[in-house]
């Protein structure tokens, strides 16, 4: 199928709508009799029942004097949009749109927008929730005396979740961690704000807002032990990464977890207070991800 247009030399954006739409892959032409010696043109289209334009070429101008001009479109097309600016005079141009009757993967998952000289299919390391803007990390620093009192914690989601990193660091002392659920919580907890593990300005808007939330200074009772870590400072030389590292995850529902932080006794004598660092990372799963 191939629908041809004649647009006028004029500024002002000029919309070619296409009976019955594409559904698949198309390539779109900007042909002149003769190369224009200057002008610039941005090509747009509109997906079938939708009312918003997308650029077919990124956030660069088309120059006109590299004409012809050949755009790769996927995903549906109901409407072409031109805008040609710059062109007083001169060759009448032809707006071409040929049905691509061979499979074109969609543009977003390619490389240069689908149309560049280096385009390949795109491969991004790491979790699609990262690049989403789902995953969030938090940290919390702790003196414990080895008579203490202990420390407690409240991890609370509405939502799935996946814990991606939980760990617990010492610089001195000796320490053992143990997570409840179906606890019954007292005192007063105070949240501390999630910190995005990608707070980059290009992931999607409009951007995700953390609905878990780790709060510190409570206290519970009771409950069903679930995860127990225990460490003991060494007196060698320890290191420290807070990028990298082997994880491995753990999917959990939505719900209130409870944490205690206590000094341990009894075996080789440990006289230092417990000097925590106590870090997890998390992604976030609602329903509709």
């Amino acid at each position: 199928m191939i629908s041809v247009f004649q647009p006028e030399l004029t500024g002002n954006p000029q919309i070619f709508p296409i009976p019955g739409g594409f559904s698949g892959s198309l390539n779109v032409y900007l042909t002149f009799t003769a190369t224009p010696s200057t002008g610039v043109a941005a090509i747009e289209r509109r997906k079938p029942g939708s009312d918003v334009w997308e650029t077919l070429h990124g956030l660069t101008v088309i120059n006109l004097n590299t004409a012809p001009i050949s755009l790769k479109v996927d995903g549906g097309v109901s409407a072409i949009r031109l805008t040609m600016v710059g062109l007083n005079a001169g060759p009448i141009p032809t707006l071409s749109i040929v049905d691509n009757q061979t499979a074109t993967p969609p543009s977003d998952l390619m490389t240069d927008y689908g149309y560049g000289p280096s385009r390949r299919l795109r491969v991004d390391p790491g979790q699609t929730g990262f690049f989403a803007g789902r995953m969030f990390r938090n940290y919390h620093e702790a003196l414990i005396p080895v008579a203490g009192p202990s420390v407690q914690f409240r991890f609370t989601s509405p939502v799935d979740f996946i814990l991606w990193q939980q760990n617990l660091d010492l610089t001195q002392g000796a320490l053992e961690m143990r997570v409840y659920t179906g606890a019954t919580p007292s005192g007063t907890y105070v949240d501390k704000t999630p910190i995005g593990v990608n707070r980059m300005a290009g992931r999607p808007q409009p951007y995700y807002d953390a609905q878990c939330r780790i709060g510190f200074g409570g206290n519970f009772t009771g409950g069903t032990e679930v995860d127990l870590l225990k460490l003991r400072a060494s007196a060698a030389n320890n290191t420290a990464n807070n990028v990298g590292g082997d994880f491995s995850e753990r999917g959990l529902p939505a719900g209130t977890y409870y944490g205690r932080f206590s000094t341990l006794t009894g075996g080789v004598t440990v006289n230092d207070a417990a000097q925590m660092i106590y870090s997890l990372q998390w992604e976030e799963r609602p329903a509709a991800s």
